[in-house]
C-alpha cells in the first residue's frame, strides 16, 4: 500500500488531513462517532478504577488480535 502522504495515493474515503506537520486520521462523521464513542467508554472505565481499565485494554487488544485473524482469512478465502 503506497504512502498516505504521496501524490498519488488519492483514494477519497482513506485521505487525511495535515495539520501544523501531523497527519490527522480520518474525517468523517462516522469516524468522529465511533471515536468519540470509544472515548467515553475509556473515560468510563477509568472512572471504575485502575482494574477496569486495564480489563478493557486487554479485551481490546484480544478483539483487534481476533478481529485481525478473521480478517486474514477471509481475504485469503477470497471474501
Amino acid at each position: 500500500m503506497p504512502d498516505p502522504s504521496s501524490r498519488r495515493f488519492r483514494h477519497p474515503r482513506l485521505r487525511t488531513r495535515h495539520y501544523r506537520g501531523c497527519m490527522t486520521r480520518r474525517t468523517s462523521l462516522r469516524s468522529q462517532l465511533y471515536r468519540a464513542a470509544r472515548d467515553v467508554g475509556n473515560v468510563r472505565a477509568a472512572s471504575r478504577g485502575p482494574g477496569s481499565y486495564a480489563k478493557r485494554v486487554a479485551r481490546r487488544k484480544v478483539y483487534r488480535t481476533t478481529n485481525g485473524m478473521t480478517r486474514h482469512l477471509l481475504r485469503k478465502v477470497g471474501l
